[in-house]
């Protein structure tokens, strides 16, 4: 585990080891994976490893560039992604407390909603509900604000790309779970040249090919 700069609170919350590490997640904004040598990895906001593109994809060939891919299947989905655009937030916050026996017991605390009032009037309304483990009601609101301000409208954005990876074996072995990749592509309409993160990876590996499909998040 590494990173992390929120202040938890002691929690009974009597469930899985990974339902206790998704909490944290939500709580800290974080990211949490089992990559392909099956160890479980947490890391805190911002502490991700990778600060750099492990692999550049352009729309056009550029043999200057080492970390060059351009093998690309059916081209680049560029659309305005809504589908985890949030406007209108509650946070379901779990704490621990004492009961009449003594005995440690959940706390359940719902807050909200917070909400974006112009995206909702510009957007119309998307609602969902937030689990964390904060220590206080200030630490609530201040995670509700940062949430709001980072989701609250459709991105224009490449949600997957379908890659040939035949000639580039190295690069495609090499790629992990929240890797930063970068996409460089220009049409007439549209002009992107910025940073995803890997969040899936399915291959499809035939006697011809090796196909790559990505998932990606958008971090810029």
């Amino acid at each position: 585990m590494t990173g992390g700069t929120s202040s938890l609170a002691d929690n009974n919350y009597e469930s899985t080891l990974v339902n206790h590490l998704m909490l944290a997640q939500n709580t800290e904004l974080g990211s949490v994976f089992v990559d392909k040598g099956n160890v479980v990895k947490a890391y805190g906001n911002g502490s991700l490893p990778t600060s750099e593109p492990v692999i550049n994809f352009y729309d056009t060939e550029h043999e200057e560039d080492p970390l060059a891919a351009y093998y690309l299947v059916d081209g680049f989905g560029v659309t305005y992604d809504d589908s985890i655009m949030v406007n209108d937030i509650f946070v379901r916050n779990l704490t621990r407390g004492i009961d009449e026996e003594m005995n440690y017991t959940s706390v359940e605390t719902v807050y909200g909603p917070f909400a974006n009032k112009t995206s909702v009037a510009t957007w119309g309304s998307r609602q969902t509900e937030l689990t964390t483990n904060f220590a206080t009601e200030d630490d609530v609101e201040e995670y509700a604000a940062v949430v709001l301000d980072e989701f609250d409208a459709p991105e224009l954005r490449v949600d997957s790309i379908r890659w040939n990876a035949t000639e580039h074996v190295d690069q495609v072995s090499g790629l992990e779970l929240f890797d930063l990749v970068n996409i460089e592509y220009n049409s007439e309409a549209v002009t992107i040249n910025k940073p995803f993160r890997v969040l899936a990876i399915e291959h499809d590996i035939t006697p011809d090919a090796w196909l790559v499909t990505l998932d990606l998040l958008d971090v810029s």
